[in-house]
């Protein structure tokens, strides 16, 4: 079983467009959710880094700081890297999201907001396909970003609002990732039962040995959340 064209969507809409969706302004939204929503585009979610997932405060290293740039208008330039980013570096990507530290509060701790960079902008590069055990279908890559120049109307939301606005999209991106996993646990079951039927043991198939033909043939995989109408625990 291989859920690449799953995740693939799955990182497409829940990562790369409802960022833009929830906490874009109206000019962001009709700038790159057409193209998002119709599937032409895909669009990634820069989280990670080399040291460190879903601690934001405490392993984020990316930077973004607002500098004059040309024509006296105000650019974030964002300096640092991200790992394990999918949707990242495809033909049809069209912008990375990212996650970086734009200052400090009063207490010290990290201001972290969410900066738009456009995929084609200087000092941004992703790198090359990770190789991987599984998923080999899905874009996945480390990127870098050096002096990455971007306008000040990138930031998306409110400023030192994104460890807030990602917690969400990770939340409501987690329903997406458990039907995923329950269809591929549904996949493999599948696949035993027909691998079952196929393969002789000791001069009969393996499904019609007393281990192996119950309960197992009838399992079926299935998710349910307290309080969703019409969801009932399936048996088995």
């Amino acid at each position: 079983m291989d859920s690449s064209v799953a995740i693939t969507l799955e990182a497409g809409v829940s990562l790369g467009a409802m960022p833009i969706y929830r906490f874009g302004t109206a000019e962001q939204r009709r700038r790159w959710l057409p193209e998002l929503c119709t599937g032409e585009r895909l669009a990634a979610f820069g989280l990670t880094e080399p040291g460190g997932g879903s601690d934001i405060p405490g392993g984020m290293r990316t930077t973004a700081r607002l500098e004059e740039g040309q024509g006296k208008k105000a650019e974030w330039v964002v300096d640092g890297s991200k790992s394990f980013i999918t949707n990242s570096g495809t033909a049809i990507t069209s912008l990375v999201t990212v996650l970086a530290i734009t200052g400090r509060g009063e207490d010290g701790r990290k201001e972290i907001s969410s900066i738009i960079v456009p995929n084609g902008t200087e000092g941004f590069v992703p790198g090359p396909e990770y190789s991987k055990v599984g998923w080999c279908a899905s874009d996945t890559r480390e990127l870098s970003f050096t002096g990455c120049r971007v306008p000040e109307e990138n930031l998306l939301g409110e400023r030192g609002r994104g460890y807030a606005q990602f917690l969400r999209i990770l939340t409501e991106g987690r329903v997406a990732i458990a039907a995923l996993a329950t269809g591929l646990a549904q996949g493999c079951v599948d696949e035993c039962v027909r691998y079952a039927g196929q393969r002789e043991a000791f001069g009969r198939p393996s499904a019609s040995t007393r281990r192996s033909s119950s309960p197992w043939p009838t399992w079926r995989c299935g998710c349910t959340r307290p309080g969703w109408p019409g969801t009932t625990p399936r048996p088995g």
